[in-house]
């Protein structure tokens, strides 16, 4: 296919489970760490991946002086209609409005983001992206190409494992899952796996949702 495939067209066609990822490509996490740049040529000594000591650092005070310091945050593919991240984003800058918003493009998909850190490598402006959100499988992928650098949030020990990097460099944040929609009032034995659908009792009665259709 000549097309590229946007994130919402992709879930429309998959039949496979999709997830939502949270890398960490650049350098304002958390606020801020100040470390203004990365590149995944040849990355700065990345810190431990922990979560921030914030009174190691002087307390969230002193996280917000560097977050100020830093004066932008960009990210990329967050669309204001996908996974509540428009109003994120809202509340975010509401509270830290000294922080400039590089916005860049909210529709790109998975490997469009990934291509923007390498064509940035070496650039601390502002089209290099702090952080991505991309599909499951890009996740290993760009570890093993050295375009990230490990982080993990202050509820990393909450997260299960199978839902991030063991090293840090990403964890899921969200799914797109499918299920059964059953009427219990004509079913009374509700399906419990795929298989369970080849069932004589079930024939004639199954039917697949409409496509999500994008407004």
């Amino acid at each position: 296919m000549s097309h590229k495939l946007t994130r919402r067209r992709f879930l429309e066609l998959s039949a496979l489970a999709s997830a939502g990822f949270t890398l960490f490509p650049g350098a304002l996490r958390a606020l801020a760490q100040g470390d203004p740049t990365a590149t995944p040529v040849a990355l700065p000594p990345a810190p431990a991946a922990a979560p921030i000591d914030l009174e190691a650092i002087g307390g969230m005070d002193k996280l917000v002086e560097l977050a100020q310091a830093e004066g932008e945050l960009s990210t990329i593919a967050l669309p204001d209609d996908w996974a509540n991240y428009g109003q994120m984003k809202k509340d975010f800058f509401a509270k830290y409005p000294f922080l400039k918003h590089n916005d860049l493009a909210p529709d790109a998909g998975s490997g469009d983001e990934i291509q923007a850190i390498i064509a940035n490598a070496g650039n601390s402006g502002p089209q290099n992206p702090d952080t991505i959100d991309v599909g499951f499988i890009w996740g290993k992928r760009a570890k093993e190409q050295g375009l990230l650098q490990p982080y993990k949030v202050s509820t990393w020990d909450s997260i299960p494992a199978d839902l991030k990097d063991a090293d840090g460099y990403w964890i899921g944040n969200y799914f797109g899952t499918m299920s059964f929609i059953v009427n219990t009032d004509v079913v009374t034995n509700v399906p419990q796996d795929w298989s369970d659908l080849l069932k004589p009792e079930y024939k004639g009665m199954i039917a697949l949702r409409r496509p999500y259709q994008q407004q």
